[in-house]
C-alpha cells in the first residue's frame, strides 16, 4: 500500500521546484504530478489510516517466560500469595510484555514493505501508558493504526491501543518507525 499525500504550492514554478527536490532527495516510491489541480502527489511504503491488529490470551506461561527472560520478578508478576491480599487479587501482566505486542502488531503493519530498497526499523515508542492492569488469562487486542508520514525524515508514525475482552482500554502508546536505505549493491567495502 502507498499513502497519497498532498502538498499545494502557490506557483507553477514553486511547484515544479518542491518537485524536482523531491525527487532527488526525499521521494521514495514514484511520485505523479498533476499540476492542473496545484497540487503533486507522492507514494510512501504505508498510509496515513492504514491499520493492523493483533489478538492474543495473556497465558500464566507467557508472563513467567517473560520473567524469566528480563529477570523482572516482580511479585506483581509471579508470587500468586501476594498479589492475592493486594487491591488487585490475582497476578497481573507486565507492562513491557505489552510493549512487546505493541512492537508485534507493528511488524505486522509493515511486512509488505520488506522487499523494499529501504528497511524500516522502530526508532522508539512515546507516550506508552499503561492504564489498567491485564491479568492472566485476559485476552487483549492491539490496535496499531498510522496517523501521520514524515517524508522529509522517512518516518511513519502510529497510534497504538490495547483493550481486553470487555472492551476497557489498557494501555496506549504512539510508535515511531524509519525507512533506513539499504547499502547499494555497486557499493564497495
Amino acid at each position: 500500500m502507498h499513502a497519497k499525500l498532498l502538498a499545494t504550492e502557490d506557483t507553477r514554478q514553486g511547484r515544479e521546484a518542491s518537485l524536482e527536490k523531491q525527487k532527488s532527495s526525499t521521494v521514495v516510491g514514484e511520485t505523479k504530478s498533476d499540476f492542473s489541480q496545484g497540487e503533486f502527489m507522492v507514494d510512501f511504503y504505508v498510509e496515513k489510516g492504514q491499520t493492523s491488529s493483533f489478538t492474543k490470551t495473556v497465558s500464566e506461561s507467557d508472563v513467567f517466560l517473560f520473567a524469566g527472560i528480563t529477570g523482572d520478578f516482580s511479585p506483581n508478576h509471579v508470587n500468586k500469595a501476594y498479589m492475592e491480599k493486594s487491591h488487585y487479587g490475582k497476578l497481573m501482566a507486565h507492562g513491557a510484555l505489552m510493549v512487546g505486542f505493541m512492537s508485534t502488531v507493528s511488524t505486522m503493519a509493515i511486512a509488505h514493505t520488506r522487499d523494499a530498497d529501504e528497511t524500516p526499523v522502530s526508532v522508539g515508542y512515546d507516550k506508552v501508558r499503561f492504564l489498567k492492569p491485564v491479568f492472566l488469562g485476559d485476552t487483549i487486542t492491539v490496535d496499531y493504526t498510522i496517523s501521520e508520514i514524515e517524508l522529509e525524515r522517512k518516518r511513519s508514525y502510529a497510534d497504538i491501543k490495547i483493550c481486553n475482552q470487555v472492551g476497557e482500554l489498557v494501555a496506549v502508546g504512539k510508535h515511531i518507525l524509519q525507512w533506513i536505505p539499504n547499502p547499494s549493491e555497486n557499493t564497495e567495502g
